[in-house]
């Protein structure tokens, strides 16, 4: 038999030992992380559809649902959130509207319905609109700022337009072409209007181009105000085309239909939580920006708190409660689906009633 040395006897032992005190430390640390209530709630998650960002607000505040146990996955450049759905990595995504109707003009057949179904929507009103730098604005003649956002702005930058002084950006094949057909025509613009097309980084709003060009109302416009502020320049003006009737679906929330179908009880149970969720962030939107803070950074605190602010704007717009769905025919499902059809991003072959077969309204 072979002889053990008692120099590897005590190496065993103590790599014995140290393997259990480190094991005894995992589960120590797991139950002062995690609360007996933690393991009977139903776990899903929910995938962002871009980096952490105040758009996302209520499901931050939705991590601390008594009723459901969320965890929330970012998004990013190289995330393709409707494909984490649909490969079973995540309960439930946020995309645009846009991006949904796309899906569903794709894959919807006369015989055959979506894989996917919308739950909620997120923003009742699109957010999209567009930003100038102040100086181009007092270039152009205008010396004293307007009140921004005001429909007197927007009437005064139409004019621009119009008169050729100022290009319109747009980033093609995206909601921002729907949003700005239907804002053109409110302002009796001309089909001849050439689009500029840009990419996504509104920084280039800092070097003061004479173009509009598209931002999410709710959080962009914030960040590029806190530098032209630092630099002295005042508060970049934002054109919000929501003031002119400009009527169109924003972020909407979906999941597997085979999913919703086989968890009834927790599709439910979600939208409930997360209708919740929005109405504490409207409720305390301090508190909520500073749950905000917790995962976006390099912006002060009375920015985030007016980004929170500004998506409740369209969160709650025109009275409405957080994820309802306008389900009459000539409703804000059929606006949305018309104008992304004319703006060239949705199959013109997808109707109305496709539309509501994919979708499962909260109570």
């Amino acid at each position: 038999m072979k002889k053990v040395s008692l120099s590897t006897m005590l190496v065993a032992f103590l790599g014995l030992f140290f393997l259990t005190h480190a094991a005894c430390n995992q589960q120590q640390q797991t139950a002062s992380t995690s609360s007996p209530s933690d393991v009977t709630k139903p776990r899903v998650i929910v995938q962002l559809n871009w980096l952490h960002d105040p758009t996302f607000v209520a499901q931050y505040l939705l991590t601390a649902s008594d009723d459901l146990a969320v965890n929330i996955h970012p998004g990013g450049p190289n995330t393709v959130p409707l494909g984490e759905v649909l490969a079973g990595r995540a309960q439930f995504a946020i995309a645009g509207a846009d991006i949904f109707l796309k899906y569903l003009g794709e894959h919807v057949t006369p015989s055959a319905t979506s894989d996917l179904v919308c739950v909620f929507i997120d923003f009742q009103r699109n957010p999209v609109g567009w930003v100038l730098h102040p100086d181009v604005v007092k270039n152009l003649g205008l010396d004293v700022l307007p009140t921004n956002p005001s429909k007197e702005f927007n009437k005064w930058v139409a004019d621009q337009i119009r008169t050729k002084k100022l290009k319109v950006g747009d980033k093609r094949g995206t909601e921002s072409t729907a949003v700005w057909l239907q804002w053109r025509d409110h302002q009796s613009l001309g089909a001849d209007i050439v689009l500029e097309p840009v990419g996504y980084d509104p920084g280039i709003v800092l070097s003061a181009p004479k173009m509009l060009y598209p931002v999410y109302l709710n959080e962009q416009p914030f960040r590029l105000s806190e530098k032209t502020a630092q630099e002295g320049k005042g508060e970049i003006l934002v054109i919000d085309p929501v003031l002119d009737g400009v009527r169109l679906y924003g972020n909407v929330i979906v999941a597997r239909r085979d999913y919703a179908t086989n968890n009834v009880a927790l599709i439910e149970k979600f939208q409930q939580a997360l209708r919740k969720a929005w109405l504490a962030v409207k409720a305390n939107p301090d508190q909520a920006a500073k749950e905000v803070a917790i995962r976006y950074t390099g912006v002060s605190h009375d920015t985030v708190v007016k980004q929170v602010q500004r998506t409740l704007d369209f969160v709650f717009a025109d009275g409405a409660v957080p994820g309802q769905m306008d389900l009459d025919s000539a409703g804000m499902w059929s606006i949305t689906l018309r104008a992304l059809q004319d703006g060239g991003s949705v199959s013109k072959s997808l109707t109305t009633e496709q539309v509501f077969a994919s979708l499962v309204p909260p109570k």
